[in-house]
Order: C-alpha cells, then sequence, then structure tokens
C-alpha cells in the first residue's frame, strides 16, 4: 500500500476515473439556497471543443439531484449528501423565539465554523467562468454556418443575465453584511429580487410555470424540430454536414492527409461533433436556468415554509426542507418543491428529445464506422464504396470464430448494440482499403522489389510475367497507426493480430508462360499461378538453359497480410505470387520457393529432380539454348498455411491446415435506425437509450447509495496515519449486478479559526494528520515553532460514485475525525467529534422597532405585533420578520454549503 505525505493543495476538482471532472452532489445544490454555493462547483458549461465530461457535470448538478432536493426523500444521518442539516441548521437559527437569533449572530457562528470569505472568492470566480463560457459567447462563432433566424436564444441569454446579476447581488450583500449587520436588509432585498428574476414574482410558488421555466421551455421548442417547423437542431445539422464535405472531401483536404491522419477515411463522429457542441451548449445554458431556478424555489420554499405556511422546522427533522413540507403538507412550501421535481423531470424529457433528433454517432470506443461514398460523395474512380462498421479490437467480441481458421463457419453475433457482425470478407477489407486510398491520395505505396527479377529488371520482371506492379498498402499497420485529432491511440487495435483470414475466399490468376522473341516459342507452363521458368545464367547467354515447371499452378487462401496487405483478388495475388517467388538450379535439380514479406504467413518451397524433357531449336544458323521442362517429383516439402488445397501432376493431394488467425468483425450500418433529420446514420433502439441513460441525469434514477459510511481508519503501523475505506453499498434492483465506479478520495483538514487544507488522492493512499498542522504552519518542529500552536486537527474523507452505465453521481463523506497531539505527533483518536457551542440568540431589531421580546417555548413564530408571520405580496413583510425569515433562510442555504455533513466540537469545514 502507497504511503504517501499529506499535503497542502488549492481547492481542485476532483477526477472521477471514467466518469470525468467531479459531479458535485445534490446536497451542494441544496447547500445553495441562498448563497451557499460559495463552496460549489457550479454548474460548468460545455466547452465549445465539445467536453462532453463538463457538459455532464453540469446537468448532473441540476437534473441528476432534483428528487434528493425537491422529492422529500429520507436522508440517512451521517452518511448522506449533508442534506440532513438542512433542517437542523434553520431550527437552530430560528430557535425558539419568533424572531431567531439576529444576523450578526449567526454571521459570527458561520465566521467559526469556516473561512467564508475565501468561499464567496470562490464562488464569485466561479460565477465569472459562467459568465465567459455561457453569457459573454459570440454565438456567431458558436454557430459558424449555421444561421438561426429567431432571437430566441440570444433573449434567453439575456433572462440567464439578469439573473446571474441577481444571485451575484445576493452573495455581494452577504458579503457586505458579515461587516455591517445594518445590511441585512440589503441582503433581504436582493434575495427577493433574485425570486422575481427567477420565479417571476416575490410570491410565485409554482416553478413549473417560473419566467425561467418558460425561458428555458422556448429554448427546447426553438432546439427541435416539431409541426413541420424545422428547429435549430435539424437546420444547424444540415449546414454543419454541408460545411463538414466542402472542407474535408475536398481534393486538396484529401492530398494534405499525412499517411496517419484520419481524414475522411473513418469516424462519422468528426461530423457529428460541431452539432453536439452547439447543443451542449444551449444544454448548459438551459442547465444554468434550471440551476438558478432551483435556487429560487429551495429560497422560496424555506421562505413559505417558515413564514407563509406558519410552521417551524423541529431540531428532530433532518432532511431538507422539502421534506419537511411534504411530510408536514405545508401548502405552499410543498406545492413549490413537488413543482420544482415535476419541472426537473419536464427537463429531463425536453433533453431526451433533443439529444434524439441529434441522433447518435455510430463510432465509439467499441467500434468506428469507415465512411464510403455514400457520405462522402468521393469514388475510387469511379467506383462507390459503402460504409462499414468496424470493430476496433477484435478479441472484445464475443464470438467463437474471431480465433480461427481459414475454413470457419461463422454465424452472425451482436455487438455494442449492433448486430449481424460477421467475419471480414475480401469486398469488405477492399471497400475499407479503398476508402483510405481516397481519403489519403497522396499517400503513395511503394514498388516492391522482385525476390527474383527476370534478367536483372524489375520492369521486365512484370511486365514479361503480365502482371501489375506489386505495390501493397500495409493495411494492418495503417489501421493500427490511423489517429484522430486530438487522440492518443490508433482507430483499431490490433494487439494479438499477426494476420487476418478472409474465411472460405481463395483467389488465382492465369499467368502467361514466357516466349522467346525470336521464335515466339512459349517457354514455362501457362495456368494459375504458375511457376515462371527461369535460367542458369541469363536471357542473353546464348548457351543459357532454360527451365521451367510444368506443375499445375496453384491457388491461395485469402487473407490480410503484415507487410503484404490485403491479398485477394485475382490480379493482387498474381502480382505477389510473382513479387515473392524464386528458383534456385544450383544443384542437380532445382528448388521453387515463394517468401512472403511476414515469416507468420510461412513458405512454400517445391523440388524438382529430373526434367521432364528438353528442347533445343536452332533457327538459319542460329542455335538456341536448351529449354527444359520439370515437376515438383522430389515432393513439396514447404506446404505453407496459405495455400489451397492442390493437386500436383503425379496425383499427391495437398491440403496444408490453416492455422488459428483473426477474422475481423464487421456489420454493416444499422438500417433500421434511418437517418436523422440532417441526413446522417444514427443509432436507436437499446444503443440510444443506453446512452441516453449513461450521459443524461434522469431525477427518477439516483446513484449509489452507502449502507455504511466511509470510515478514516488507522492504519496497519498505528494511529498517526489513516486511509479512506470504502463505504457498503444499498442494494438496487434496477443496477443489479451493475459495477461500481467510485474516483480517488478527497481528503480535508482543518483547524477551527485557523483555516483549513483539501487534496485528493488514490483511495488507498495514507493520509497523515499531522500534515495539517504543518501545512497550516501552527507547527515547525525544524523552523521555530518545536511544539504545535493546537493539540487538535479535524479531518474528513470523501468520494464519488457511479453505477456504470448510469450518468448520476452520488458522494458520500465519512463523519468527522479527530487527531490528538501525543507530544511528538498527532493520532487519530475520535469519529464523529460534538456538535460545536451554540451561540446566544441575540435577535436584531428593524431600524424602526425594538428588538422583540422571546417567544414562548413550542409557540408558532409570530411578527413583532403579535400576529402570525407572513410575508407581504411583495415578499419583503415587517422588517424584522422579513430580515428574520430571509436572512435565516440565507444563511441556513450558506452553512449547509459550508458544513457539509462536517460535524466537530468546535468547528466544521466543508470539503467543497
Amino acid at each position: 500500500m502507497p504511503r504517501l505525505p499529506f499535503r497542502r493543495a488549492p481547492r481542485i476538482r476532483r477526477s472521477l476515473a471514467g466518469v470525468g471532472t467531479r459531479i458535485v452532489a445534490g446536497v451542494a445544490i441544496a447547500a445553495v439556497v441562498v448563497g451557499g454555493a460559495v463552496v460549489l462547483d457550479a454548474p460548468e458549461p460545455a466547452q465549445a471543443k465539445g467536453d462532453l465530461p463538463r457538459w455532464a457535470d453540469t446537468l448532473n448538478n441540476t437534473v441528476g439531484t432534483a428528487t434528493e432536493l425537491f422529492g422529500g426523500k429520507a436522508i440517512a444521518k451521517d452518511f448522506d449528501l449533508a442534506m440532513n442539516l438542512f433542517g437542523p441548521i434553520i431550527s437552530s437559527l430560528f430557535g425558539d423565539s419568533h424572531s431567531g437569533p439576529g444576523i450578526q449572530d449567526v454571521l459570527d457562528k458561520l465566521e467559526e465554523l469556516d473561512d467564508i470569505e475565501n468561499k464567496l472568492d470562490v464562488m464569485q470566480s466561479e460565477l465569472v467562468d459562467i459568465k465567459q463560457s455561457i453569457l459573454d459567447v459570440d454565438l456567431s462563432v458558436l454557430q459558424g454556418t449555421c444561421v438561426t433566424q429567431t432571437v430566441t436564444l440570444p433573449d434567453y441569454l439575456t433572462d440567464l443575465k439578469t439573473a446571474q446579476r441577481a444571485y451575484e447581488e445576493v452573495l455581494h450583500e452577504l458579503a457586505e453584511a458579515r461587516t455591517d449587520s445594518t445590511r441585512a436588509i440589503d441582503l433581504t432585498r436582493a434575495i427577493n429580487s433574485f425570486i422575481v428574476a427567477t420565479m417571476g414574482s416575490a410570491d410565485h410558488v409554482d416553478a413549473s410555470t417560473s419566467i425561467m421555466a418558460q425561458r428555458i421551455g422556448n429554448v427546447h421548442e426553438h432546439l427541435v424540430t416539431s409541426g413541420g417547423r424545422p428547429g435549430a437542431i435539424q437546420s444547424c445539422g444540415t449546414a454543419y454536414f454541408e460545411q463538414w464535405k466542402l472542407q474535408q472531401t475536398s481534393a486538396a483536404a484529401r492530398g494534405a492527409t499525412t499517411e496517419t491522419q484520419r481524414g475522411i477515411w473513418l469516424d462519422d463522429r468528426q461530423y457529428y461533433e460541431p452539432l453536439q457542441q452547439m447543443v451542449q451548449f444551449w444544454q448548459t445554458a438551459e442547465a444554468h436556468g434550471l440551476f438558478f431556478l432551483q435556487q429560487a424555489s429551495l429560497m422560496q420554499a424555506a421562505i413559505q415554509y417558515t413564514v407563509a405556511d406558519g410552521r417551524a422546522l423541529a431540531p428532530s427533522e433532518s432532511a431538507s426542507v422539502c421534506k419537511s413540507a411534504i411530510d408536514n403538507r405545508a401548502g405552499n412550501a410543498r406545492f413549490v418543491c413537488t413543482t420544482s421535481l415535476t419541472f426537473a423531470n419536464t427537463f429531463h424529457v425536453m433533453l431526451v428529445e433533443e439529444w434524439k433528433q441529434v441522433g447518435l454517432p455510430i463510432s465509439n470506443d467499441n467500434v468506428v464506422m469507415s465512411l464510403g461514398t455514400d457520405l462522402t460523395g468521393v469514388t475510387d474512380n469511379g467506383a462507390a464504396t459503402t460504409s462499414l462498421v468496424w470493430a476496433r479490437k477484435p478479441g472484445n467480441v464475443s464470438a467463437p470464430w474471431v480465433q480461427s481458421t481459414w475454413n470457419a463457419a461463422a454465424s452472425a453475433v451482436s455487438y455494442d448494440g449492433l448486430s449481424g457482425f460477421l467475419p471480414a470478407n475480401s469486398a469488405q477489407f477492399g471497400a475499407l482499403q479503398s476508402q483510405y486510398v481516397t481519403s489519403h491520395t497522396n499517400v503513395i505505396p511503394f514498388v516492391q522489389t522482385p525476390v527474383q527479377k527476370l534478367d536483372g529488371s524489375t520492369d521486365a520482371t512484370w511486365r514479361t510475367a503480365g502482371v501489375k506492379p506489386f505495390a501493397p498498402f500495409d493495411l494492418l499497420t495503417l489501421m493500427r497507426e490511423n489517429v484522430a485529432p486530438g487522440e492518443t491511440t490508433g482507430a483499431f487495435d490490433t494487439t494479438g493480430v499477426d494476420m487476418v483470414w478472409l474465411p472460405n475466399e481463395t483467389a488465382t490468376r492465369y499467368i502467361r508462360a514466357w516466349w522467346y522473341n525470336v521464335d515466339r516459342k512459349l517457354y514455362g507452363a501457362t495456368g494459375n499461378l504458375a511457376f515462371a521458368p527461369s535460367m542458369a545464367t541469363g536471357w542473353q547467354d546464348k548457351n543459357a538453359d532454360y527451365h521451367w515447371f510444368t506443375e499445375n499452378g496453384i491457388s491461395v487462401r485469402c487473407m490480410v497480410a503484415p507487410v503484404d496487405g490485403l491479398l485477394c483478388g485475382e490480379e493482387t495475388i498474381a502480382s505477389w505470387f510473382i513479387a515473392r517467388q524464386s528458383a534456385d538450379w544450383s544443384n542437380q535439380g532445382g528448388v521453387m520457393k515463394v517468401r512472403p514479406s511476414s515469416p507468420v504467413l510461412g513458405d512454400f518451397e517445391g523440388n524438382a529432380n529430373k526434367n521432364v524433357r528438353c528442347e533445343r531449336w536452332r533457327e538459319a544458323s542460329m542455335i538456341y539454348p536448351t529449354g527444359c521442362e520439370w515437376t515438383f517429383d522430389r515432393g513439396v516439402t514447404k506446404a505453407p498455411q496459405w495455400l489451397a488445397a492442390w493437386t500436383l501432376k503425379d496425383g499427391t493431394t495437398i491440403d496444408a491446415p490453416s492455422a488459428a488467425h483473426t477474422l475481423w468483425p464487421v456489420t454493416a450500418v444499422p438500417a433500421e435506425c434511418g437517418k436523422t433529420s440532417w441526413g446522417v446514420p444514427t443509432r436507436c433502439g437499446a444503443s440510444m437509450d443506453a446512452w441516453l441513460k449513461a450521459n443524461i441525469p434522469n431525477p427518477a434514477a439516483p446513484g449509489p447509495q452507502p449502507t455504511a459510511a466511509p470510515v478514516v481508519t488507522p492504519w496497519v503501523f498505528g494511529p498517526s496515519s489513516g486511509i479512506c475505506s470504502l463505504p457498503t453499498w444499498a442494494p438496487n434492483s434496477a443496477e443489479e449486478g451493475v459495477a461500481i465506479t467510485t474516483s480517488d478520495v478527497t481528503w480535508t483538514g482543518w483547524v477551527p479559526g485557523r483555516g483549513g487544507i483539501t487534496a485528493t488522492a488514490p483511495q488507498t493512499t495514507v493520509f497523515e494528520p499531522s500534515q495539517i498542522a504543518l501545512d497550516l504552519g501552527l507547527w515547525a518542529p525544524d523552523g521555530g515553532i518545536p511544539e504545535p500552536l493546537v493539540t487538535e486537527v479535524y479531518l474528513t474523507c470523501s468520494m464519488d460514485a457511479k453505477y456504470a452505465d448510469l450518468a448520476t453521481v452520488s458522494t458520500v463523506t465519512s463523519a468527522v475525525t479527530t487527531a490528538r497531539y501525543n507530544g511528538m505527533t498527532f493520532d487519530l483518536v475520535r469519529v464523529g467529534a460534538e456538535e460545536p457551542a451554540e451561540p446566544a440568540p441575540s435577535p436584531m431589531p428593524s431600524p424602526s422597532q425594538p428588538s422583540p421580546a422571546p417567544a414562548p417555548t413550542g409557540t408558532e413564530p409570530t411578527d413583532a405585533a403579535g400576529g402570525p408571520s407572513t410575508l407581504a405580496a411583495t415578499g419583503i413583510g415587517s422588517v424584522s420578520t422579513g430580515l428574520w425569515a430571509a436572512g435565516a433562510v440565507v444563511l441556513a442555504g450558506l452553512v449547509l454549503a459550508l458544513v457539509a455533513a462536517l460535524r466537530s466540537r468546535r468547528t466544521a469545514r466543508a470539503r467543497r
């Protein structure tokens, strides 16, 4: 187990292996009730380059947490998403008096709990990031060739800016109130202004009909095609696809594509990408609107519950305000919560509809589509090619024939949601090679030098045999080394692939015999892949003997070979055969060989002992050499696996067994899915459903839920260090058998009033609590502070978890652990520290009213006049009750975000 020192680190976003950047848990969203997002990774925008994980984070921050925020779910204590703190904190702030503690008391408590100023700075910085990534984007640059004839989208961004400014004002006034309690009234007004900007009015309680919900719906309606009216997805998709073809399929572009570049050879994701980027952008913008709507809804629910519905949150209630409102049937607050969840579900339906209209590329990490004439419009010298779907790594396909002999029988299998995979044949590999040739027009394969040249001339060898020069594409290497922009691995994984059989296909071609140019006499056998004649010396030596074999010609089992490439088809196989054959007549008899470029294929070798006949002739006064015919009377001593069944002239039959090699799975582009509205093939059915499930958070599908929290466990060498144990998970019938992936662990350490540190490391990394005091400058044994300035430090660990096939991510956090100085170092001594002492209430009076007297224990909150506590139509009641109701809700949200399930004897620090 690695033992790594804990080091101070800036607040950073964590990565979940295989998931993407950190996805903030539902509590963080709840915590932002009114500014608690100072420690929240605010929904992050999808970048113009199409950053899918960041876009997914945004949706998880909103849609993925809606059920826990608004659905009234009971949250398990101590190892939840920290929402259990919502009720108790509001109760502690309201207390038993009719107006609760004053704003300054609450702020003093927050100062004790954490570094508010730093958290506010973080939130402001993240809001600036949102502006730069969403609100300040130049739409003409973003949409490029797609020109939308509407003001809907720009208008929505204007509304989003208004809501963001109002939200920023809440944060600003909260920061001001920390040092000037008279600014509490300004904080109240800022909260109400934010509710008005988002809900539509201060007393609006139906989130699904709020002004922000309507604006989000307008964006959706603009994106999708409905009722015969083309939406932006269809019109922009068509424009982007046409732009791709103009730019990528031009002669200049194809000529500039280098050997290992993708070009238009492979991968339909390249023309999907611009449309995906655009939709990710607008969905991120929609999600930001939902984010602000959720914050306003939680503020409104808390205000309605404590004031308009006239209820108090009991200290025993350990759940969100929405659970309390639903359980207690609080009219207004409950309605805010239920309509918020309703709209979150509606928003999920919108996202699904938008992506179904975008379509889903065929290519992914498991398969890749080769792009044919049907998509590119490019032909191979007038011959059209067909798009096909290839397994990237044959070994990943569960088919018994993937590693088989040449004569294997194969049945179709399904893979990666697509059906009909069979071993690729020569026509399909031929199409793949043609598509490479047309995509890389300046990549010219070199002509191989024949193993044995006729009369010392390469050209004479091809010409005399009547075959084309052998210039192969090393197709397996090209498949392995072709890399898409921004990627480091090849399009295909040829690990373990030494050659590829094209099962049950053979190739041969009639090869003419040599002829001598004086009497036009033919020398040598004629027939299928006949063995060409050769001489002891050369054509010009009139006394030389000519030798040739008159055996029956052979056929070759088709294959894709290393170096020699695709070997099938009569023209290719004849060129290869002439290039790779040689004869040796140095002994009394002769030896004929065929030696492929790769030794994996094996060599052919036939031996002759006695000639069949010899002939000498003369013309005028010229005497010409003898020509002798031979057969393999000494036998075939090497019969390679690529040699098809063969009968010699003497009746001997040779049927060399073929070794098991790769049969490459390929299938047709699925016809059942048709094409998108913008004209390209797409996935559908189970494939689309699985992608949507894995990428679009569904409020009805929660992430893994723990049955026991992670625990900071002392390491085997003693209590001065520990690890974060993995939690156990509750059964989930909907995800039975699905693997759960956990992220690296985030460690958070702090000292009350002195600050804290946080860092992320693998789950097995050892944590040393003494590092907290060292990194905070509270202990320097070698630097002037021989004894630590504190005797206790506090720490917690947390991690994200998700099902492998589900978008929603859960976050689990350990209980607070205390480490105490033992005279030498800090030892882990206690898990689950006590709560810090509560400050005594000192209600904040309004500028025109005296401080109200405490109400009897157990009474309903009342205003200064003794009547029920209510909000006026503007959302602001009397100064004291309005300030307290709004201020307490605001600060409850802030406390929730800052505390984040960390309870200790003196303080707690949120890990976000």
